[in-house]
């Protein structure tokens, strides 16, 4: 079963919405701090946004999400490191906050008055990890953020990056049209939110830093969920939740 969470807006750009108030131990934000601007990333279909109070909302999640990485087994190299997908994680107010976070973006981004996600999932990479050329196939966006993009290393300067390769970017296809010839790497810190269409094949090149990257992602279609029948959701073991305002 699937985790659903959803957003039903009355306006695409809700003030009221935006302004929500959330308190963490070092202090308080909001759920869309004002001036926050979503921009594009060298093509007009993929969009960034950087927060900058992961300083309140990081710290405790990033510590959460690297005991559960501790507790699991090593997974197959190629997919990404270690993925945490615990409905309890995903209940804690830093993972509520930014799963709101990435619905609000998907609205403001689409012109959408509501969204859900399809799919969820942190990544934890430790040394040697990447992840393979993929896509994903049930969703309109899919989404990345940074809570720790990790060390960079000197000696690779690819190493940890994200990477677009697609014949559907024109960046990409700089000499001959469809045929990608470079890749798009966008610029990404600790605290952005990267938005591209869920088709764009994309990857992580070979991790080399100590300190583990950890990303959150999510894919994300515009309407409300489908229907789940109520004997499967009770069966299910995984939680679906919903943001109405």
């Amino acid at each position: 079963m699937p985790r659903f969470e959803s957003l039903q807006l009355t306006a695409v750009n809700d003030e009221r919405v935006d302004a929500e108030p959330v308190a963490f131990a070092a202090g308080t934000t909001v759920h869309w701090p004002r001036g926050t601007a979503v921009t594009t990333r060298d093509d007009l279909r993929i969009f960034g946004v950087n927060f900058a109070d992961g300083n309140l909302v990081h710290p405790e999640f990033a510590a959460i999400l690297l005991q559960q990485a501790a507790r699991q087994p090593q997974g197959m190299l190629g997919f990404g490191g270690k993925k945490i997908r615990d409905p309890g994680i995903w209940d804690l107010p830093a993972a509520r906050l930014l799963t709101r976070r990435a619905l609000l973006f998907f609205c403001k981004a689409y012109n959408q008055t509501s969204a859900h996600t399809t799919d969820q999932w942190a990544n934890v990479m430790d040394p040697g990890d990447y992840s393979y050329p993929h896509c994903h196939y049930d969703s309109q966006a899919s989404l990345v953020y940074y809570l720790d993009p990790g060390e960079a290393d000197p000696k690779e300067k690819l190493a940890g990056r994200f990477h677009f390769s697609d014949p559907r970017i024109p960046y990409c296809c700089s000499t001959h049209p469809e045929r990608p010839t470079r890749g798009l790497l966008p610029d990404i810190r600790t605290g952005t939110l990267l938005m591209f269409p869920s088709e764009f094949v994309h990857f992580v090149h070979p991790y080399r830093g100590q300190r583990p990257r950890i990303t959150l992602a999510w894919n994300i279609s515009p309407g409300p969920p489908p229907a789940v029948p109520e004997e499967a959701n009770q069966a299910s073991n995984i939680a679906r939740g919903t943001f109405r305002t």
